[in-house]
């Protein structure tokens, strides 16, 4: 494992959003278990639209992702198929408000990162 995959030890479920549904509720994909390495404190964050937001938690993760996506700080066995179906079902559920992927000096590896 590379860095700083290797240092990724704790899981997480991720939902990739697929859109919105005719309610304007959006709609998330199949979820997946993670690698990640969540960090809870308060930190401003600039979205791609230049707008500040407030951000609860940073977490490190292992692929890449994308703002409104949502992730979920446990395992898949932790959730019944209810909740894996919609994650908007759990309390600790959280979208994605921005995403960075950050090279290496050489470029041929990334730390990707996410707040909530």
């Amino acid at each position: 494992m590379s860095f700083p995959n290797k240092y990724l030890k704790q899981k997480a479920v991720y939902w990739a959003k697929t859109g919105i549904d005719g309610f304007h509720k959006t709609t998330y994909g199949t979820p997946v278990e993670i690698n990640c390495r969540w960090e809870y404190g308060n930190k401003l964050v600039v979205d791609d639209l230049g707008k500040e937001r407030n951000s609860k938690a940073t977490v490190f993760v292992d692929r890449d992702m994308n703002n409104d996506d949502g992730i979920y700080f446990g395992t898949l066995d932790s959730l019944s198929a209810s909740e894996k179906a919609d994650p908007t079902l759990i309390n600790e559920f959280e979208v994605i408000k921005q995403y960075k992927k950050i090279p290496s000096v050489s470029a041929k590896k990334f730390l990707r990162v996410v707040w909530l």
